[in-house]
């Protein structure tokens, strides 16, 4: 049987909280997820780890969720989905993703982990994410807060 050697100090445990600035980022793989909330509803969506390409954080990982289970996720969401795509987030750019991208399949199965074709399309794709630091309100910790998104490139 092998032997792993484990050094628990090399390893992350704690979430890197990047100062507030523009950053280009990958994307990672996408993966479903279902939870519940604090109020006790399901909570689901698609997670990718985001990893910042230049500057000093370059290599640097970012957990980023893209939320489903209500009109305003979704909402949200599509920013980030149309400006992974190249689309600009205006009504051109939204007119340009609904006929490019909304036919894609963009079907999740949470209990699997899997994603719809769409999803797998934005893993690897560049974005140019606006990053602060706020505050948990729950816990009073920092938190990354993700204020906009940006074409790498435009389609």
């Amino acid at each position: 049987m092998p032997r792993y050697n484990y050094d628990p100090s090399t390893a992350t445990a704690a979430q890197e909280i990047f100062p507030k600035d523009d950053y280009e980022i990958s994307l990672g793989t996408p993966k479903s997820f279902i939870r519940q909330n604090q109020k006790g509803e399901d909570s689901y969506g698609v997670r990718f780890q985001l990893t910042i390409e230049d500057g000093a954080y370059k290599g640097k990982h970012i957990p980023f969720t893209c939320y489903l289970h209500s009109e305003g996720a979704q909402s949200m969401t599509k920013r980030f989905q149309m400006a992974v795509m190249g689309c600009k987030s205006n009504q051109a750019g939204e007119a340009e993703f609904n006929e490019q991208f909304g036919p894609l399949d963009w079907s999740i199965d949470p209990e699997a982990g899997t994603c719809g074709e769409g999803w797998s399309k934005m893993a690897g794709a560049r974005v140019i994410a606006t990053l602060d630091v706020g505050k948990n309100t729950q816990t009073g910790d920092q938190q990354q807060n993700f204020k906009s998104w940006r074409p790498a490139v435009t389609a």
